[in-house]
């Protein structure tokens, strides 16, 4: 017996089972906004939202990049190195002060300090802190709703 709301949710992806929500075109169009938005860095938000998928407990080697990131010069080097962007060599700091703004902000929203803020406008300016956020949090919706529904299962491990 399943103990899923939805037979075989599995197989399906995220967007097979937003179709399931009358709110499914308006979720979509601000996912979509988020990722044209020209002040979007896409390589340091899929970055971002790779490491929360990571600490919800996905393999970020095995979820899909999202072209404008592999664009921006995302490679697998990079996401293989993503749980050691601390120290890694293929992290400089930009992608350091966005992950720990990243990290914070998924662990204790409340622990975000003004210092916090301070480095990631510094790292992307204010109408590219202001963009990032924006897709930040939609990037954490987006990832607790697959791992929700069944559509993203969690890595063995």
């Amino acid at each position: 017996m399943s103990t899923s709301w939805l037979p075989d949710a599995h197989a399906r992806s995220l967007d097979d089972l937003l179709d399931l929500s009358p709110s499914a075109a308006t979720l979509r169009a601000y996912r979509d906004a988020v990722w044209s938005d020209p002040e979007t860095d896409a390589r340091l938000l899929e970055l971002s939202r790779l490491r929360i998928g990571q600490l919800l407990g996905l393999d970020p080697r095995t979820r899909p990049l999202h072209p404008r990131a592999v664009a921006a010069g995302l490679d697998a080097t990079t996401v293989d190195d993503l749980a050691r962007w601390p120290t890694s060599p293929h992290y400089g700091g930009r992608e350091r002060a966005v992950l720990a703004f990243t990290e914070q902000w998924f662990l204790d929203p409340s622990g975000v300090t003004d210092d916090d803020c301070a480095a990631m406008r510094s790292a992307l300016g204010e109408p590219g802190c202001a963009a990032f956020t924006m897709g930040l949090a939609l990037a954490e919706a987006l990832l607790r709703a697959e791992l929700a529904l069944g559509a993203a299962p969690p890595a063995e491990g």
